[in-house]
């Protein structure tokens, strides 16, 4: 504490003591209970889920108008976004020790013939570009072409695109930019 504090705290002699109380306890038990659960006080605060078809059919359906392509993306503890045709651009700040991974789905009103594949890649120069070096892969189905490994974003930015292809034809890119924001030191009196 620094020298002003404990003169604030002098003036009313009753409370300081408490407070003082107050101050160590949670100075010494900070470093014992970590960010994360009792069985793991290093883990991320924020939940990464493990990779199943489980945990995509518990995502909300998405409901399509008629003739509305939607995408459905969401990321456990960051949030839940629908993407159109012509949908901007989404940013979401993390902090840089924190893993962040992606879930979508299509929407509901799909017609039973059309197969719905995905593609995503991280930092895509040209999404037009098949070949671009930063698509994960073609466009494919199954539950691991609708999910991104846990990835952390330290400092800056990365650019996550997902596209969601019906029939042979691309009816959604989904843009999302994740910004790593750096945790400045705090200033010593």
């Amino acid at each position: 504490m620094t020298q002003r504090t404990l003169q604030y705290l002098a003036r009313g002699r009753a409370i300081w003591p408490t407070c003082l109380a107050f101050v160590l306890i949670g100075t010494f038990s900070l470093p014992l209970s970590g960010c994360g659960d009792a069985a793991d006080p290093t883990a991320p605060a924020v939940p990464v889920v493990p990779a199943s078809e489980d945990y995509l059919a518990q995502l909300e359906p998405v409901v399509e108008p008629d003739g509305d392509a939607l995408l459905g993306v969401t990321a456990p503890g960051y949030g839940r976004w629908l993407f159109s045709a012509d949908s901007e651009p989404v940013i979401v700040n993390v902090m840089p020790d924190q893993p962040i991974q992606f879930y979508w789905r299509a929407g509901e009103g799909v017609a039973l013939g059309n197969t719905v594949t995905y593609r995503y890649g991280w930092n895509v120069d040209d999404p037009d570009d098949p070949q671009d070096p930063g698509w994960f892969g073609p466009p494919t189905t199954g539950y691991k072409s609708q999910q991104t490994q846990p990835r952390t974003v330290w400092a800056g930015a990365e650019l996550l695109t997902i596209e969601r292809w019906d029939a042979g034809r691309l009816l959604v890119r989904a843009e999302i930019e994740v910004w790593g924001q750096p945790v400045l030191p705090r200033a010593r009196d």
